[in-house]
């Protein structure tokens, strides 16, 4: 597979994800994600899931690839851009490993 038709299919796969998760979960995200961002430190999706369960505990999503797709989106966008790696503290996440985020200057 070539380096073009991967990034075909994970694109692929992040639309899937973002299409079939619920409306009051990709806002409620973005909300949390913007929260984070002002606080202009680093970061992962960690941080960003909890604010999710703390201001909006009612938000949940069937899909487990969305937090991936919008975090994704998100620096696509330029909102963020990924800085290293570690591994989660979610025990949902059993200790799998995640990006580390910074907001962006731009």
């Amino acid at each position: 597979m070539s380096l073009e038709e991967g990034e075909r299919l994970r694109d692929l796969g992040m639309n899937r994800a973002l299409m079939g998760a619920d409306a009051f979960y990709k806002e409620a995200f973005s909300i949390c994600l913007d929260m984070t961002i002002k606080k202009r430190h680093k970061f992962s999706s960690d941080a960003v899931q909890a604010r999710l369960e703390r201001y909006f505990p009612g938000a949940k999503t069937k899909s487990r690839n969305v937090v991936g797709a919008l975090m994704g989106a998100a620096s696509r966008s330029g909102r963020i851009r990924a800085v290293g790696i570690k591994q989660s503290n979610r025990t949902k996440r059993h200790a799998g490993v995640i990006q580390i985020w910074e907001p962006s200057d731009g």
